[in-house]
């Protein structure tokens, strides 16, 4: 992230290069970034071999943290919307541009920013260019939107106009298509099914759907917003998806849906499988690799000192075992998992942020309570 001063930012270097090398930033131990409880941004491995402190004290981050698609570079912009890329790796910091609103996500390329500006519309800024407007606005800060397709140059996002609305622009071609609910309901983005066009999103009556946006490419003849495939009932909170599973919550149930349904439409009528009946309730969900991070609890579900991390191993979902969910941490709110499926951030029910590593239950100190466990983000 930014830092001020060349001279600090020097000082800064020689001191993180004394507790981390180089090297260890570039091994297979992934890297996870989060703001600190004194509002600092921070990067550092799973495993603690590796930490930068990567902005000042007293720096404001505008908007949200981005990684590169490649995972070497961390993205932000900070106070008056200088734009900054942080290179992990060489523990360096330079200014790309200037951010003319709040970042929100970067595309699957690494080229373009989606932002939101200072009046709630949203916009695309390429790195080092200026912003071209997009239809929607949104009250700053609202969820799911800035949705990124990994296979393709498009982006999902919702907003306000008259009524909520869901659109999806190619950003390559200027194409977009929009769905209108015709209510001030949110219908919002939830995922991109990954290395495809196919966009999982919630409409105006509360179904989860999925859509192929590939027609965005050229042009639509009809609007795929209009008529994607129901996958859960409106029940469905949490939602998840990996190339061939979509995962959400009912209740404090978890269940996976085999996206082989899409095909034939009949998703709905299709028997999903049970992962989990005790998820803690307002706790997310989250898959890396083969395996699926929640968090649970033993008596109580109101309690919030009543938590356990927990997980599943999805290879079930293949082998036709029965899938069983196991206690990772006893105390503890289940985050972000990495993509490879090994470390988990977690906060403490009694402390503060740390990452866990599933394979041996060890657990790496991050930050002090009072960082956002929302805020940690794998590489």
């Amino acid at each position: 992230m930014k830092v001020r001063r060349a001279l600090f930012l020097v000082v800064l270097c020689l001191m993180s290069i004394g507790f981390a090398s180089v090297a260890t930033a570039q091994s297979n131990t992934p890297l996870v970034a989060f703001v600190n409880s004194s509002g600092q941004l921070i990067v550092s491995s799973g495993d603690g071999s590796y930490r930068w402190i990567v902005t000042n004290p007293g720096e404001t981050i505008s908007g949200d943290y981005v990684w590169s698609p490649r995972g070497d570079q961390l993205v932000f912009a900070v106070g008056d919307s200088s734009l900054r890329a942080a290179n992990v790796s060489q523990q360096t910091i330079n200014e790309v541009g200037r951010a003319e609103g709040e970042p929100l996500s970067l595309s699957s390329d690494g080229s373009v920013l989606f932002i939101q500006q200072r009046d709630g519309s949203y916009a695309i800024q390429p790195i080092n260019g200026g912003a071209a407007a997009l239809p929607l606005s949104n009250d700053l800060g609202a969820r799911y939107s800035g949705l990124w397709s990994s296979a393709a140059p498009m982006v999902a996002y919702w907003g306000f106009a008259g009524n909520s609305q869901l659109a999806v622009t190619n950003v390559q071609t200027g194409a977009s298509v929009t769905l209108d609910s015709g209510r001030t309901a949110p219908i919002t983005p939830l995922a991109w099914r990954p290395n495809s066009t196919q966009l999982v999103y919630r409409d105006a009556s509360g179904f989860v759907r999925l859509a192929d946006l590939a027609c965005l490419s050229s042009s639509c003849g009809s609007n795929p917003l209009e008529n994607g495939a129901a996958l859960f009932p409106a029940d469905a909170t949490d939602v998840i998806v990996d190339s061939n599973w979509v995962y959400a919550r009912s209740g404090t149930s978890i269940n996976a849906l085999d996206l082989s349904c899409v095909l034939a439409d009949n998703c709905l009528n299709v028997q999903s499988v049970l992962l989990a009946q005790d998820a803690a309730p307002q706790t997310s969900l989250s898959v890396g690799g083969m395996t699926l991070v929640y968090t649970s609890y033993t008596q109580s579900s109101n309690d919030i000192n009543d938590r356990q991390v927990r997980v599943v191993d999805l290879n079930c979902l293949t082998t036709q075992a029965a899938c069983v969910a196991l206690t990772a941490l006893n105390g503890a709110v289940g985050g972000a998992v990495s993509a490879n499926g090994r470390y988990v951030a977690i906060e403490q029910v009694n402390g503060g942020l740390s990452s866990l590593d599933l394979n041996g239950g060890a657990t790496t100190y991050l930050s002090d309570r009072g960082a956002p466990l929302n805020g940690a983000l794998w590489q």
